[in-house]
C-alpha cells in the first residue's frame, strides 16, 4: 500500500494496542501484507484479513471490530454550509424547497462575484483567493477539502491527542497546517476597511473551523477511550483499597483478574521431556532427518502434574473486610495456577468458606461470606 495507507494501518494497530490487543511488530508487517493483498476498495474483506491477522482470541476480535468500525468509517466533513445555515433549510417548508434551492443558488453566485470585484482592487485579497484552500472552499471541492483534512492531521500528528485540553490545541495546529492563517490576517485587515468582501470570507472560515473541530472532536473520542482506560487502571492500581470509591470497584476487580491471568500464563503447567508419556512427533521427525529419516530417537512428553494446596485465613471484619475481599478474588482467579485453595473466614468465629466458592460465582461467593461471617473482631474467641 502507499505511505499514507501505511501511517493509516500504523495507527489503527496504535489503536487497538491502546485498547489491550497484543499486537507485535511482525504482526503489524503481517497487515500491511494482507492490506496490499486485499486492497481498501471492499471494507468487509478488508476487515476480515485484518481480524485473522491481528485478533488471536475471541475477546481480542471482539474490540477488534468495535475499533475497525469507528477508526474506518468517519463520514466526510461537509463544506457547503455552517451548521445554521443546514438547519435553516431543514426548517424550511418542503413545498417552498425548490425555491429556496433556486434562492441559495442565485445567492452564492452573487457571492462569488462580489469576492471576484472587491479583489480587482486589493492584491492581498486576490493573492488570498487564489490559494488552494480558498480555491476548495469556493468551488465546494469536497473530496479536496477532506483529503487536506486527513493530510493536515497526519502532518501534526492527530493521532497523539489523549486528553480533552489537547482539543484546541490540535485545532488550531490543523488550521495553520491547511493555511487558515492568511485567511485570518487578511479578514483582520478586512474588518478595518469594512469590505464587502468580509462576511462572504467570514463564511468559509466558519465553515473551515466548524469541519476542523469536529474532526478533532471524532479523534479525540477514538483516541482517548483505550489511553483513559489505561490511565484509570494506572491511578487504581496506585490507590489503597481503603481510599477507593464504590464506582470504581468493578474496574478494581477487572485490574485483579488481569493480573491473576498473567500469573496463570507465567506459571501454566509447562511440557517436559519423559522417557514415557505421548510422542513428541516434531522433534522425532526432526531428529531422524540427520539419518535420512529413520526414527532412531523418540523424544517423549508428558504434562508434570503439581498440586499445590493453599489455606488461606482472612479475617472480615469491618475494617479489613475490603482487603480480604481482594485477596480472596486473586487466589480463586488463580485457579489454573492454584487448583486447590481452600479458605477459612472469621472475625468472632472461624469457618471455612470453600464450599461456598464452588458454588456460587467468586463475587457472590465473597459476599456470602461477608455476610456469615463479618462483624467485630474477637481474637481470644
Amino acid at each position: 500500500p502507499s505511505q499514507a495507507m501505511q501511517r493509516h494501518l500504523v495507527s489503527f494497530v496504535s489503536l487497538l494496542r491502546s485498547h489491550d490487543v497484543r499486537v507485535s511488530p511482525a504482526e503489524t508487517l503481517d497487515a500491511m501484507d494482507v492490506a496490499a493483498t486485499l486492497g481498501y476498495a471492499r471494507r468487509e474483506r478488508l476487515r476480515d484479513g485484518l481480524a485473522a491477522a491481528l485478533a488471536k482470541t475471541p475477546a481480542e476480535e471482539a474490540v477488534f471490530h468495535h475499533c475497525f468500525s469507528r477508526f474506518f468509517d468517519r463520514h466526510l466533513a461537509d463544506f457547503t454550509s455552517t451548521r445554521e445555515e443546514r438547519s435553516a433549510e431543514q426548517d424550511a417548508v418542503s413545498t417552498d424547497a425548490l425555491n429556496t434551492d433556486a434562492a441559495t443558488e442565485n445567492h452564492r453566485a452573487s457571492v462569488e462575484q462580489l469576492l471576484d470585484e472587491a479583489s480587482r482592487d486589493d492584491a492581498a485579497l486576490a493573492e488570498l483567493l487564489a490559494t488552494p484552500l480558498l480555491q476548495q472552499l469556493r468551488n465546494n471541492d469536497s473530496t479536496a477539502l477532506n483529503l487536506a483534512l486527513g493530510e493536515a492531521a497526519a502532518g501534526i500528528g492527530l493521532s497523539q491527542i489523549r486528553m480533552f485540553t489537547q482539543k484546541g490545541q490540535f485545532t488550531r495546529r490543523m488550521l495553520d497546517a491547511m493555511g487558515e492563517e492568511q485567511l485570518r490576517r487578511t479578514l483582520a485587515r478586512l474588518e478595518q476597511q469594512d469590505s464587502p468582501a468580509l462576511e462572504p470570507l467570514r463564511r468559509y472560515r466558519d465553515i473551515l473551523r466548524e469541519q476542523v473541530r469536529d474532526y478533532v472532536e471524532q479523534h479525540y473520542l477514538l483516541q482517548a477511550e483505550g489511553q483513559n482506560a489505561r490511565f484509570m487502571d494506572d491511578l487504581l492500581s496506585r490507590t489503597r483499597l481503603s481510599n477507593l470509591e464504590q464506582r470504581y470497584l468493578h474496574r478494581v476487580h477487572e485490574l485483579v483478574r488481569q493480573m491473576a491471568r498473567k500469573l496463570a500464563e507465567r506459571h501454566a503447567r509447562k511440557r517436559r521431556v519423559y522417557r514415557r508419556g505421548k510422542l513428541d512427533m516434531g522433534r522425532t521427525l526432526r531428529r531422524g532427518i540427520a539419518n535420512d529419516g529413520i526414527l532412531f530417537h523418540t523424544p517423549w512428553r508428558r504434562v508434570q502434574k503439581n498440586k499445590p494446596q493453599l489455606l488461606a485465613i482472612c479475617d472480615v471484619s469491618g475494617s479489613v473486610a475490603a482487603y480480604a475481599k481482594f485477596l480472596l478474588l486473586f487466589l480463586y482467579s488463580l485457579q489454573d495456577v492454584l487448583p486447590k485453595v481452600r479458605s477459612f473466614a472469621f472475625s468472632s468465629h472461624l469457618g471455612e468458606v470453600s464450599d461456598l466458592f464452588a458454588q456460587y460465582p467468586v463475587d457472590k461467593a465473597i459476599e456470602l461470606v461477608n455476610w456469615r461471617y463479618g462483624g467485630a473482631t474477637d481474637y481470644g474467641k
